[in-house]
Protein backbone atom coordinates (compact mmCIF):
# COMPACT_ATOMS: atom_id res chain seq x y z
CA UNK A 1 0.00 0.00 0.00
CA UNK A 2 2.97 2.47 1.01
CA UNK A 3 4.21 1.48 -2.80
CA UNK A 4 0.45 2.87 -4.18
CA UNK A 5 0.55 5.84 -2.20
CA UNK A 6 4.11 6.95 -3.45
CA UNK A 7 2.88 6.50 -7.25
CA UNK A 8 -0.45 8.43 -6.22
CA UNK A 9 2.02 10.92 -4.82
CA UNK A 10 4.03 11.05 -7.51
CA UNK A 11 1.95 10.73 -11.06
CA UNK A 12 -0.33 12.19 -13.14
CA UNK A 13 -1.24 9.65 -16.24
CA UNK A 14 -2.26 11.46 -19.41
CA UNK A 15 -4.96 13.98 -18.41
CA UNK A 16 -5.78 11.84 -15.03
CA UNK A 17 -4.23 13.20 -11.89
CA UNK A 18 -4.58 9.81 -9.49
CA UNK A 19 -6.37 10.25 -6.36
CA UNK A 20 -6.40 7.21 -4.59
CA UNK A 21 -6.22 3.75 -4.62
CA UNK A 22 -8.75 1.47 -5.35
CA UNK A 23 -7.61 -2.19 -5.26
CA UNK A 24 -5.16 -4.96 -7.14
CA UNK A 25 -5.82 -7.15 -9.76
CA UNK A 26 -4.16 -9.83 -11.06
CA UNK A 27 -1.86 -7.57 -14.33
CA UNK A 28 -3.08 -3.74 -12.56
CA UNK A 29 -3.62 -2.07 -9.84
CA UNK A 30 -6.99 0.26 -10.22
CA UNK A 31 -6.85 4.35 -9.18
CA UNK A 32 -9.62 6.76 -9.14
CA UNK A 33 -8.34 9.46 -11.02
CA UNK A 34 -9.37 12.84 -11.83
CA UNK A 35 -9.45 14.60 -15.21
CA UNK A 36 -6.84 17.69 -14.35
CA UNK A 37 -9.19 20.10 -16.87
CA UNK A 38 -13.04 18.65 -16.79
CA UNK A 39 -13.06 17.63 -13.30
CA UNK A 40 -14.24 14.10 -14.24
CA UNK A 41 -13.63 11.00 -12.39
CA UNK A 42 -12.62 7.94 -13.88
CA UNK A 43 -11.26 4.19 -13.15
CA UNK A 44 -7.38 4.04 -14.40
CA UNK A 45 -6.02 0.87 -14.53
CA UNK A 46 -2.22 0.87 -14.48
CA UNK A 47 -0.42 -2.02 -14.94
CA UNK A 48 2.26 -3.51 -12.88
CA UNK A 49 5.39 -2.65 -13.53
CA UNK A 50 7.25 -5.66 -13.17
CA UNK A 51 4.90 -8.31 -15.34
CA UNK A 52 6.26 -10.02 -18.21
CA UNK A 53 6.14 -9.42 -21.74
CA UNK A 54 3.24 -12.10 -22.41
CA UNK A 55 1.12 -10.34 -19.07
CA UNK A 56 1.95 -6.75 -20.81
CA UNK A 57 0.76 -8.35 -24.20
CA UNK A 58 -2.86 -9.08 -22.09
CA UNK A 59 -3.53 -5.96 -20.74
CA UNK A 60 -3.66 -3.99 -23.97
CA UNK A 61 -5.46 -7.06 -25.59
CA UNK A 62 -8.24 -6.07 -22.54
CA UNK A 63 -7.84 -2.20 -24.07
CA UNK A 64 -8.22 -3.19 -27.47
CA UNK A 65 -11.33 -5.69 -26.96
CA UNK A 66 -12.86 -3.00 -24.44
CA UNK A 67 -12.76 -0.45 -27.08
CA UNK A 68 -14.32 -2.60 -29.29
CA UNK A 69 -17.12 -3.11 -27.17
CA UNK A 70 -20.05 -0.26 -26.74
CA UNK A 71 -22.79 -2.10 -24.34
CA UNK A 72 -24.99 -0.53 -21.73
CA UNK A 73 -23.74 -3.04 -19.72
CA UNK A 74 -20.24 -3.48 -20.55
CA UNK A 75 -17.82 -1.13 -18.51
CA UNK A 76 -16.72 1.91 -20.94
CA UNK A 77 -13.19 2.41 -22.07
CA UNK A 78 -12.19 5.99 -21.94
CA UNK A 79 -8.75 6.21 -23.47
CA UNK A 80 -5.47 4.14 -23.23
CA UNK A 81 -1.90 5.36 -23.46
CA UNK A 82 1.52 4.85 -22.16
CA UNK A 83 2.92 7.07 -19.55
CA UNK A 84 6.47 6.47 -20.40
CA UNK A 85 6.80 2.12 -20.31
CA UNK A 86 3.94 2.18 -18.32
CA UNK A 87 0.71 1.30 -20.00
CA UNK A 88 -2.80 2.63 -18.38
CA UNK A 89 -6.49 2.06 -19.12
CA UNK A 90 -8.94 4.55 -18.36
CA UNK A 91 -12.43 3.03 -17.85
CA UNK A 92 -15.50 4.82 -16.45
CA UNK A 93 -15.99 4.94 -12.60
CA UNK A 94 -18.41 2.48 -10.72
CA UNK A 95 -18.37 3.67 -7.82
CA UNK A 96 -20.76 1.48 -6.13
CA UNK A 97 -18.05 -1.55 -5.96
CA UNK A 98 -18.59 -5.18 -7.47
CA UNK A 99 -20.95 -7.96 -7.21
CA UNK A 100 -18.56 -9.56 -5.25
CA UNK A 101 -18.73 -6.38 -2.59
CA UNK A 102 -22.77 -6.34 -2.49
CA UNK A 103 -22.61 -10.00 -1.66
CA UNK A 104 -20.11 -11.09 0.10
CA UNK A 105 -19.37 -15.26 0.06
CA UNK A 106 -21.72 -17.38 1.59
CA UNK A 107 -24.16 -14.85 0.77
CA UNK A 108 -27.93 -15.87 -1.00
CA UNK A 109 -29.95 -14.15 -3.42
CA UNK A 110 -33.60 -14.70 -3.72
CA UNK A 111 -34.83 -15.28 -7.36
CA UNK A 112 -35.72 -12.15 -8.92
CA UNK A 113 -32.48 -10.52 -7.81
CA UNK A 114 -31.07 -13.63 -9.44
CA UNK A 115 -32.95 -13.17 -12.34
CA UNK A 116 -32.51 -9.47 -12.26
CA UNK A 117 -28.74 -9.82 -12.00
CA UNK A 118 -28.48 -12.69 -14.68
CA UNK A 119 -30.32 -10.56 -17.53
CA UNK A 120 -27.89 -7.83 -17.65
CA UNK A 121 -24.98 -9.93 -17.34
CA UNK A 122 -26.45 -12.01 -20.16
CA UNK A 123 -27.26 -9.37 -22.38
CA UNK A 124 -23.23 -7.86 -22.03
CA UNK A 125 -21.97 -11.47 -22.68
CA UNK A 126 -24.42 -12.17 -25.98
CA UNK A 127 -23.48 -8.61 -27.41
CA UNK A 128 -19.91 -10.13 -26.66
CA UNK A 129 -20.48 -13.38 -28.25
CA UNK A 130 -22.31 -12.08 -30.93
CA UNK A 131 -19.37 -9.81 -32.30
CA UNK A 132 -17.33 -13.00 -31.59
CA UNK A 133 -15.58 -12.55 -28.39
CA UNK A 134 -15.55 -14.97 -25.29
CA UNK A 135 -15.09 -13.32 -21.70
CA UNK A 136 -13.39 -16.31 -19.75
CA UNK A 137 -13.48 -14.91 -16.20
CA UNK A 138 -16.52 -14.45 -15.40
CA UNK A 139 -17.06 -13.98 -11.62
CA UNK A 140 -19.05 -11.44 -8.98
CA UNK A 141 -15.55 -9.69 -8.68
CA UNK A 142 -15.51 -8.76 -12.50
CA UNK A 143 -19.10 -7.36 -12.57
CA UNK A 144 -19.01 -4.09 -11.57
CA UNK A 145 -22.35 -1.94 -10.32
CA UNK A 146 -22.75 0.94 -11.88
CA UNK A 147 -25.34 4.17 -11.56
CA UNK A 148 -28.74 2.84 -9.70
CA UNK A 149 -26.84 -0.68 -9.15
CA UNK A 150 -27.10 -1.42 -13.12
CA UNK A 151 -24.66 -4.20 -13.80
CA UNK A 152 -21.11 -3.66 -15.78
CA UNK A 153 -19.30 -6.36 -17.07
CA UNK A 154 -15.48 -5.73 -16.57
CA UNK A 155 -11.71 -7.23 -16.89
CA UNK A 156 -11.42 -8.54 -20.35
CA UNK A 157 -7.19 -8.98 -20.09
CA UNK A 158 -7.96 -12.99 -20.74
CA UNK A 159 -10.60 -12.61 -23.49
CA UNK A 160 -10.27 -14.19 -26.89
CA UNK A 161 -11.45 -13.53 -30.40
CA UNK A 162 -13.50 -17.03 -31.38
CA UNK A 163 -12.82 -15.89 -34.94
CA UNK A 164 -9.05 -15.87 -34.43
CA UNK A 165 -9.04 -18.99 -33.16
CA UNK A 166 -7.09 -20.09 -29.96
CA UNK A 167 -3.55 -21.95 -29.54
CA UNK A 168 -4.16 -24.77 -27.32
CA UNK A 169 -0.28 -24.02 -26.35
CA UNK A 170 -1.18 -21.24 -24.54
CA UNK A 171 -1.59 -21.61 -20.93
CA UNK A 172 -4.79 -21.13 -19.83
CA UNK A 173 -6.07 -18.69 -17.43
CA UNK A 174 -8.76 -17.94 -15.28
CA UNK A 175 -10.05 -18.06 -11.79
CA UNK A 176 -10.77 -21.91 -11.41
CA UNK A 177 -13.73 -22.12 -9.13
CA UNK A 178 -15.57 -20.71 -12.57
CA UNK A 179 -13.98 -22.20 -15.27
CA UNK A 180 -15.15 -24.37 -17.43
CA UNK A 181 -14.28 -28.03 -17.79
CA UNK A 182 -13.26 -27.02 -21.77
CA UNK A 183 -10.69 -24.56 -20.12
CA UNK A 184 -8.62 -27.17 -18.16
CA UNK A 185 -8.92 -30.00 -20.85
CA UNK A 186 -5.98 -30.54 -23.56
CA UNK A 187 -7.52 -30.54 -27.14
CA UNK A 188 -10.57 -28.74 -26.28
CA UNK A 189 -11.01 -24.96 -27.60
CA UNK A 190 -13.05 -22.70 -25.41
CA UNK A 191 -16.13 -21.55 -26.52
CA UNK A 192 -19.17 -18.94 -25.81
CA UNK A 193 -20.42 -21.80 -23.64
CA UNK A 194 -17.34 -21.41 -21.31
CA UNK A 195 -18.64 -17.64 -20.40
CA UNK A 196 -22.60 -19.95 -19.95
CA UNK A 197 -20.80 -22.10 -17.82
CA UNK A 198 -19.46 -19.53 -15.24
CA UNK A 199 -22.52 -17.51 -14.89
CA UNK A 200 -24.07 -20.94 -14.34
CA UNK A 201 -21.74 -20.89 -11.25
CA UNK A 202 -22.36 -17.57 -10.43
CA UNK A 203 -26.35 -18.81 -10.00
CA UNK A 204 -25.37 -22.01 -8.00
CA UNK A 205 -23.42 -19.86 -5.43
CA UNK A 206 -26.09 -17.24 -5.45
CA UNK A 207 -29.01 -19.70 -4.67
CA UNK A 208 -26.83 -22.31 -2.53
CA UNK A 209 -25.13 -19.48 -0.88
CA UNK A 210 -21.69 -21.31 -1.95
CA UNK A 211 -20.24 -22.45 -5.40
CA UNK A 212 -20.50 -26.50 -6.02
CA UNK A 213 -17.19 -27.41 -5.97
CA UNK A 214 -14.73 -26.67 -2.97
CA UNK A 215 -11.15 -28.12 -1.54
CA UNK A 216 -7.60 -27.33 -3.02
CA UNK A 217 -6.96 -26.24 -6.74
CA UNK A 218 -6.42 -29.35 -7.59
CA UNK A 219 -9.42 -30.56 -6.23
CA UNK A 220 -11.45 -28.10 -7.90
CA UNK A 221 -10.23 -28.43 -11.43
CA UNK A 222 -11.16 -32.52 -10.61
CA UNK A 223 -14.59 -31.83 -9.63
CA UNK A 224 -15.07 -29.51 -12.66
CA UNK A 225 -14.41 -32.90 -14.86
CA UNK A 226 -15.63 -35.60 -12.97
CA UNK A 227 -18.21 -34.94 -10.65
CA UNK A 228 -21.90 -33.74 -11.57
CA UNK A 229 -23.28 -30.68 -9.42
CA UNK A 230 -26.52 -32.41 -9.10
CA UNK A 231 -24.54 -35.07 -6.65
CA UNK A 232 -23.46 -32.39 -4.25
CA UNK A 233 -26.49 -29.98 -4.38
CA UNK A 234 -27.73 -28.87 -1.21
CA UNK A 235 -30.95 -30.38 0.09
CA UNK A 236 -33.09 -27.17 -0.43
CA UNK A 237 -36.77 -27.34 -0.76
CA UNK A 238 -36.33 -23.12 -1.82
CA UNK A 239 -35.53 -23.90 -4.87
CA UNK A 240 -37.75 -25.57 -7.71
CA UNK A 241 -37.10 -28.32 -9.50
CA UNK A 242 -37.72 -26.28 -12.90
CA UNK A 243 -34.69 -23.41 -11.53
CA UNK A 244 -32.01 -26.83 -10.73
CA UNK A 245 -32.67 -28.15 -14.25
CA UNK A 246 -32.05 -25.11 -16.08
CA UNK A 247 -28.91 -24.24 -13.87
CA UNK A 248 -27.58 -28.38 -14.41
CA UNK A 249 -28.17 -27.67 -18.07
CA UNK A 250 -25.86 -24.68 -18.08
CA UNK A 251 -23.12 -26.56 -15.88
CA UNK A 252 -23.17 -29.41 -18.42
CA UNK A 253 -19.58 -30.86 -19.12
CA UNK A 254 -19.76 -30.80 -22.79
CA UNK A 255 -20.50 -27.40 -24.28
CA UNK A 256 -22.90 -28.41 -27.01
CA UNK A 257 -25.23 -29.81 -23.92
CA UNK A 258 -25.69 -26.67 -22.69
CA UNK A 259 -28.10 -24.15 -23.82
CA UNK A 260 -27.54 -22.87 -27.52
CA UNK A 261 -26.31 -19.46 -26.56
CA UNK A 262 -26.24 -17.31 -23.07
CA UNK A 263 -29.74 -15.39 -24.28
CA UNK A 264 -31.38 -19.00 -24.35
CA UNK A 265 -30.06 -19.58 -20.62
CA UNK A 266 -31.22 -16.48 -19.38
CA UNK A 267 -34.71 -17.22 -21.10
CA UNK A 268 -34.78 -20.24 -19.49
CA UNK A 269 -33.71 -19.05 -15.97
CA UNK A 270 -36.41 -16.36 -16.51
CA UNK A 271 -38.88 -18.74 -17.36
CA UNK A 272 -38.19 -21.74 -14.78
CA UNK A 273 -38.64 -18.69 -11.84
CA UNK A 274 -42.15 -17.66 -13.50
CA UNK A 275 -42.92 -21.38 -12.95
CA UNK A 276 -43.31 -22.05 -16.78
CA UNK A 277 -42.10 -25.64 -17.39
CA UNK A 278 -39.44 -26.22 -19.24
CA UNK A 279 -39.13 -28.95 -22.62
CA UNK A 280 -35.60 -30.20 -20.84
CA UNK A 281 -34.66 -33.53 -21.56
CA UNK A 282 -36.93 -34.86 -18.90
CA UNK A 283 -38.28 -33.83 -15.82
CA UNK A 284 -35.23 -34.06 -13.25
CA UNK A 285 -32.57 -33.46 -15.35
CA UNK A 286 -29.34 -34.63 -14.58
CA UNK A 287 -25.73 -33.52 -16.32
CA UNK A 288 -23.98 -36.04 -18.11
CA UNK A 289 -19.93 -36.53 -18.10
CA UNK A 290 -18.15 -36.18 -21.58
CA UNK A 291 -15.28 -39.38 -22.46
CA UNK A 292 -12.76 -37.53 -21.99
CA UNK A 293 -13.29 -35.80 -18.97
CA UNK A 294 -9.44 -36.30 -17.79
CA UNK A 295 -7.08 -34.55 -20.04
CA UNK A 296 -5.89 -31.90 -18.43
CA UNK A 297 -3.58 -28.52 -19.22
CA UNK A 298 -1.49 -26.66 -16.84
CA UNK A 299 -3.56 -23.26 -15.61
CA UNK A 300 -3.04 -19.96 -14.44
CA UNK A 301 -5.12 -17.74 -12.59
CA UNK A 302 -4.58 -13.81 -12.11
CA UNK A 303 -5.38 -14.10 -8.40
CA UNK A 304 -3.90 -17.38 -7.38
CA UNK A 305 0.38 -18.42 -7.76
CA UNK A 306 1.18 -19.50 -11.34
CA UNK A 307 2.17 -22.73 -12.75
CA UNK A 308 -0.31 -24.67 -11.47
CA UNK A 309 -0.57 -28.14 -12.77
CA UNK A 310 -3.54 -30.36 -13.85
CA UNK A 311 -4.92 -32.92 -11.13
CA UNK A 312 -3.16 -35.94 -13.34
CA UNK A 313 -0.17 -33.94 -14.26
CA UNK A 314 0.73 -33.55 -11.28
CA UNK A 315 0.21 -36.64 -9.91
CA UNK A 316 1.82 -37.99 -13.27
CA UNK A 317 5.19 -35.55 -12.40
CA UNK A 318 4.75 -37.05 -8.83
CA UNK A 319 5.53 -40.49 -9.60
CA UNK A 320 7.54 -39.92 -12.38
CA UNK A 321 10.00 -38.12 -9.82
CA UNK A 322 9.58 -41.35 -7.86
CA UNK A 323 11.05 -43.09 -10.93
CA UNK A 324 13.90 -41.26 -11.12
CA UNK A 325 14.80 -40.84 -7.80
CA UNK A 326 14.85 -44.70 -7.62
CA UNK A 327 16.44 -45.45 -10.36
CA UNK A 328 19.13 -42.78 -9.61
CA UNK A 329 19.38 -44.43 -5.38
CA UNK A 330 19.86 -47.66 -6.84
CA UNK A 331 22.58 -46.55 -9.59
CA UNK A 332 24.72 -44.58 -7.56
CA UNK A 333 24.44 -47.33 -4.53
CA UNK A 334 25.82 -50.09 -6.81
CA UNK A 335 28.42 -47.40 -8.59
CA UNK A 336 29.47 -46.62 -4.75
CA UNK A 337 29.73 -50.40 -4.02
CA UNK A 338 31.97 -51.19 -6.66
CA UNK A 339 34.45 -48.14 -6.20
CA UNK A 340 35.06 -48.84 -2.39
CA UNK A 341 35.05 -52.41 -2.74
CA UNK A 342 38.05 -51.84 -5.47
CA UNK A 343 39.60 -49.77 -3.31
CA UNK A 344 39.47 -52.43 -0.64
CA UNK A 345 37.66 -50.37 1.85
CA UNK A 346 36.39 -52.09 5.49
CA UNK A 347 33.67 -54.26 4.43
CA UNK A 348 31.75 -52.14 8.10
CA UNK A 349 32.79 -48.66 6.44
CA UNK A 350 31.29 -49.59 3.00
CA UNK A 351 28.09 -50.80 4.61
CA UNK A 352 27.78 -47.98 6.60
CA UNK A 353 28.34 -45.27 3.43
CA UNK A 354 26.33 -46.96 1.89
CA UNK A 355 23.31 -47.13 4.45
CA UNK A 356 23.91 -43.21 4.93
CA UNK A 357 23.84 -42.40 1.19
CA UNK A 358 20.64 -44.91 0.54
CA UNK A 359 18.99 -42.72 3.45
CA UNK A 360 20.02 -39.60 2.82
CA UNK A 361 19.43 -39.21 -0.54
CA UNK A 362 15.78 -39.71 -1.37
CA UNK A 363 14.70 -38.29 1.55
CA UNK A 364 16.38 -35.14 0.28
CA UNK A 365 15.01 -35.49 -3.30
CA UNK A 366 11.59 -35.25 -1.40
CA UNK A 367 11.88 -32.72 0.51
CA UNK A 368 13.66 -30.21 -2.23
CA UNK A 369 11.18 -30.98 -4.65
CA UNK A 370 8.43 -31.37 -1.91
CA UNK A 371 7.03 -34.74 -3.10
CA UNK A 372 5.28 -36.17 -0.23
CA UNK A 373 4.60 -39.73 -1.74
CA UNK A 374 8.11 -40.30 -1.84
CA UNK A 375 9.04 -38.89 1.34
CA UNK A 376 6.45 -41.17 2.99
CA UNK A 377 7.57 -44.01 0.44
CA UNK A 378 11.71 -43.57 1.79
CA UNK A 379 10.54 -43.27 5.60
CA UNK A 380 8.30 -46.53 5.18
CA UNK A 381 11.69 -48.16 3.64
CA UNK A 382 14.49 -47.12 6.32
CA UNK A 383 12.11 -47.90 9.07
CA UNK A 384 10.93 -50.81 7.78
CA UNK A 385 14.41 -51.96 7.48
CA UNK A 386 16.16 -50.69 10.12
CA UNK A 387 13.49 -52.39 12.58
CA UNK A 388 14.26 -55.88 10.98
CA UNK A 389 18.18 -55.10 10.65
CA UNK A 390 18.44 -54.17 14.56
CA UNK A 391 16.61 -57.30 15.81
CA UNK A 392 19.03 -59.33 13.80
CA UNK A 393 21.85 -56.97 14.56
CA UNK A 394 22.97 -57.12 10.64
CA UNK A 395 23.66 -53.89 9.13
CA UNK A 396 23.84 -55.97 5.39
CA UNK A 397 20.75 -56.86 6.24
CA UNK A 398 19.19 -53.32 6.17
CA UNK A 399 20.88 -52.83 2.88
CA UNK A 400 19.36 -55.83 1.37
CA UNK A 401 15.98 -55.11 2.24
CA UNK A 402 15.95 -51.24 1.07
CA UNK A 403 17.11 -52.29 -1.70
CA UNK A 404 14.79 -55.17 -2.65
CA UNK A 405 12.24 -52.80 -1.28
CA UNK A 406 13.42 -49.96 -3.59
CA UNK A 407 13.63 -52.36 -6.38
CA UNK A 408 9.86 -53.64 -6.59
CA UNK A 409 8.42 -49.60 -5.82
CA UNK A 410 10.55 -48.57 -8.57
CA UNK A 411 8.55 -51.38 -10.95
CA UNK A 412 5.11 -50.34 -9.67
CA UNK A 413 5.87 -46.51 -9.99
CA UNK A 414 7.67 -47.16 -13.23
CA UNK A 415 4.35 -49.37 -14.79
CA UNK A 416 2.15 -46.36 -13.15
CA UNK A 417 3.88 -43.41 -15.02
CA UNK A 418 3.23 -45.47 -17.87
CA UNK A 419 -0.51 -45.79 -17.51
CA UNK A 420 -0.20 -41.63 -17.52
CA UNK A 421 1.10 -41.64 -20.26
Amino acid sequence: MKDAQTFIDAKQLGNYQLVKWLGRGGFADVYLGRHVFLGTWAAIKVLHIELTHSERKAFVNEARISAHLQHPHIVQVLDFGFEGHIPFLVMAYASNGTLRQLHPPGSQLDLPTIVFYVDQISEALQYMHDRGYIHRDIKPENILLGARNTLLLSDFSISVATRNGFSLSQTCIGTVPYMAPELLQARVQPCVASDQYALGIMIYEWLYGCVPFNGTIDDIIYQHLTVLPASICPDSSLVSQAVKNVVFKALEKDPAHRFENIAAFAQALRAACAGEVLALSHHDYMPTLPANAATFVNIETPSLPRTREGYWRRRYNSWQEITSCFSITLLISFSIACILNLLKVEALLLQMLLVLYMVVFPIAWAMIKKNRPLFFLSWSFVTVAFILAWISHLLMLFIVLYVIMLFVCLLITFAVTLSYT
